[in-house]
């Protein structure tokens, strides 16, 4: 989901629902096809994915009482100290509600 709109209205479907948990995913980068015509994985440039911080930076104000949290996050291409910084302050801006 690109629309800021959406991503709000799922996410508070989905606790209204009465689930405790929310994660998303990262991919940094989609396979560029054109250049990689034999390309047959589920993920490409035309697949967008939120950054996992400001996503759930987000989500920590569209929602209450929604558990967040990664479900796969690419330590290898971040800065270590940056992602405890972010880390840190998506779970103090929710209220401790927030898993890395």
């Amino acid at each position: 989901m690109l629309d800021p709109g959406a991503v709000r209205t799922y996410a508070q479907a989905v606790e209204a629902m009465g689930y405790d948990f929310i994660h998303g995913g990262e991919h940094v980068l989609g396979v560029d096809t054109t250049n990689r015509p034999d390309w047959t994985g589920p993920y490409d440039v035309h697949n967008v994915w939120r950054e996992p911080f400001a996503l759930h930076g987000f989500l920590a104000g569209c929602t209450s009482r929604l558990t967040l949290g990664t479900s796969v996050l690419v330590l290898p291409l971040r800065q270590t100290a940056l992602v405890a910084k972010q880390a840190a302050e998506v779970d103090v801006l929710s209220n401790g509600r927030f898993r890395l």
